[in-house]
């Protein structure tokens, strides 16, 4: 055995690792698949030579991780990862003359539905192979997986859940999402089965898992069989006469992948005969039924221009490529990702420099390889947005980034930004967290004052990609409807340490709604421990905000017209007023928000918390085992249900 050759698996392995982490558990790739691909064949290959691997090698364990906020769940059988090659002379290779099928390998979140007595019952992530997560909640929000079937024995099917590009294009209007892989992904992972409903997610079956129960002996009548049942499946075709010619034919033909709606990372290749397939057994790594092409990665060559650096909430300093324009896939492409500091100086880049460029799974524009390597192009010094003086950071898996250490700097001050415009603030419809970040980038708002004034760039606003005089008029509209607004909407909006919505109410409720006398009291020092549900720590909040104000408030209140509502009327033996009242879950018939409006308009409280002062626990899953549900049951304090608070509240 060779020493380098085994430090060099060992540190393949632990990088590999690290990039399996950065996809899987935080959606943030930080290199490209074919990147992770060659890296993977590479360490393979070593392994091979020297008959040596460690237990966790990506080679013959499946990756990925789990969020510890979902239910794990473990797999009847171990979903491993198909065996795959560039080369359809290693698809002939494996499929020995025998009936195959092929089929398009999409590329989403691979997921496991179980039905029995005709339900679905559950829906489970692949994970890591072994256990996955439960994610019923959000499958059901899937467009096309049917909730109930006909057939009343259990089956177990895997599928993609992935979003189609037509979907995709819409929602990436502004050209600021990740893959569509990435969005179905964490989309189902969402704790909010509302939020994954947003993601236009679809489900397509590749694979009846039982299929033994069911009394089917080949995939073909696998497919057919949820076919009938009226599960989409994946398109598929079977292959009885073929060899590598047919194969690269109905790659290009009827299983071309720029005609096919869903984005795919190559065609699975299947033994038709399932007992055959499941003698040939499995590896560690991957089942031996079937194997996967992927295509190859096409390249481009055009000119290095230079690199966009951009700051980020975070800090961090993203670095954008640019280049000549390149005609790729019929779209124009100009820029790309440079991920981070070490993959830029891993590229040598210098103006003038030929680079070859690749879109990546057909939507990701990277540089993948510079044939000059003049390595004349420097870092930036300052952060572009405050001046600061950047630091260069290195992760312990020796990735470097460029980090703005300036607390100040507008660009890290965005998640302010997105605070202000959300619902229970100014709600500013269609201002997304790209768009603010596009914004500030630009110079275009530095306070939140300048989104009242960002009539004053509507020229440069109107050429920005995903924009035009449409977008604006609709933008324009919906912040000068935001103008008009409630003292409790506006004191949430600040953002105050402590100070949420419920608080705001608190707030408003004490001063009619009325602006200026809430004005005049806070200059003065009104004592908020004197409100109900104040702390000292949120008093002390208030007084700090007003001694120390945010410099982003800046001749904020001159924007604003208030709206002063007139107090319900409240029935002295209404069962809401003067209550205090805990709110979680989901309902069916109101909108949590909207539930809360009820009960702050009739005269109750909110908390966020079950304590000894909770008249009522407002859930609908009161039987769940749940944190506030077991408090409450041992407080003794009385649960509703949704249904039970409607006709309780006469609505």
């Amino acid at each position: 055995m060779s020493v380098n050759i085994i430090e060099k698996i060992k540190s393949l392995t632990e990088e590999l690792k690290h990039y399996a982490w950065a996809y899987y558990q935080n959606d943030a790739p930080e290199i490209t698949d074919a990147e992770y691909d060659a890296k993977c064949d590479e360490l393979k290959a070593l392994e091979n030579k020297e008959n040596f691997w460690l237990a966790d090698s990506p080679t013959r364990k499946v990756q990925g991780a789990l969020l510890d906020s979902l239910k794990k769940v473990k797999h009847p059988v171990p979903m491993l990862s198909a065996d795959k090659s560039t080369d359809i002379a290693d698809v002939i290779k494996f499929a020995e003359n025998k009936e195959i099928t092929i089929s398009y390998k999409d590329d989403g979140a691979t997921l496991v539905l179980y039905y029995n007595n005709g339900e679905l019952i559950q829906a489970v992530t692949r994970g890591d192979g072994e256990i996955g997560e439960d994610v019923t909640h959000t499958a059901k929000m899937i467009k096309n997986i049917p909730m109930h079937i006909s057939c009343t024995e259990e089956i177990i099917i895997r599928g993609e859940a992935v979003i189609p590009w037509d979907k995709y294009r819409e929602m990436n209007v502004d050209g600021t999402l990740g893959h569509p892989r990435n969005l179905s992904s964490g989309g189902l992972r969402q704790l909010d089965a509302n939020e994954a409903a947003k993601r236009n997610i679809y489900f397509y079956a590749f694979n009846l898992v039982n299929w033994k129960d069911i009394g089917v002996t080949t995939h073909a009548t696998a497919m057919k069989f949820l076919e009938i049942l009226g599960i989409p499946v994946v398109p598929y075709a079977v292959l009885d006469d073929y060899d590598a010619d047919s194969i690269k034919y109905l790659t290009e033909m009827d299983f071309n992948r720029e005609h096919y709606n869903i984005p795919t990372d190559g065609w699975v290749f299947q033994f038709n005969d399932l007992v055959y397939g499941e003698s040939l057994g499995i590896t560690a790594h991957h089942p031996r039924n079937l194997f996967a092409l992927k295509p190859e990665t096409t390249t481009y060559k055009t000119i290095f221009r230079g690199v966009e650096f951009n700051p980020t909430r975070t800090g961090l300093i993203s670095l954008t490529g640019l280049f000549d324009p390149v005609d790729i896939d019929e779209t124009i492409v100009s820029r790309a990702t440079l991920h981070n500091v070490s993959y830029f100086k891993d590229l040598e880049l210098g103006i003038g420099d030929e680079i070859e460029v690749a879109k990546m799974n057909e939507i990701i524009p990277a540089i993948l390889k510079n044939n000059t390597r003049s390595n004349t192009y420097k870092l930036i010094e300052n952060c572009p947005c405050c001046g600061s003086k950047l630091i260069l950071n290195q992760a312990e898996s020796g990735t470097e980034t460029l980090i703005c250490p300036n607390e100040n700097c507008a660009a890290k001050q965005l998640a302010q930004f997105v605070h202000f415009v959300s619902k229970p603030c100014a709600n500013i419809d269609g201002l997304s967290e790209a768009i603010l970040t596009k914004f500030i980038d630009l110079g275009f708002i530095k306070t939140f004052a300048d989104i009242y004034h960002l009539s004053d760039h509507k020229d440069e606003i109107v050429k920005l990609d995903g924009f035009g005089e449409k977008s604006y008029k609709k933008l324009y509209e919906a912040i000068e409807l935001s103008r008009e607004i409630k003292l409790s909407n506006f004191i949430t909006a600040l953002g105050i340490p402590l100070i949420g919505k419920t608080a705001g109410k608190t707030i408003s409720k004490a001063f009619n709604g009325n602006y200026g006398f809430f004005h005049d009291a806070w200059e003065h020092g009104f004592d908020f421990s004197t409100l109900d549900d104040f702390g000292k720590a949120m008093a002390d909040a208030m007084n700090d905000a007003w001694i120390n104000p945010n410099p982003l408030w800046a001749g904020l209140d001159r924007e604003f017209s208030f709206i002063v509502e007139e107090a319900p009327k409240i029935s002295a033996d209404d069962f809401i007023s003067g209550k205090t009242f805990v709110v979680t879950g989901s309902f069916q018939n109101y909108k949590r928000a909207d539930l809360e409006r009820i009960i702050t308009d009739r005269g109750g409280k909110l908390s966020g918390s079950v304590s000894a002062k909770t008249s009522f626990l407002l859930t609908n899953d009161g039987d769940s085992g749940s944190s506030k549900a077991e408090k409450a049951k041992k407080l003794n304090i009385p649960i509703v249900s949704e249904d039970e608070f409607i006709k309780k509240a006469g609505l």
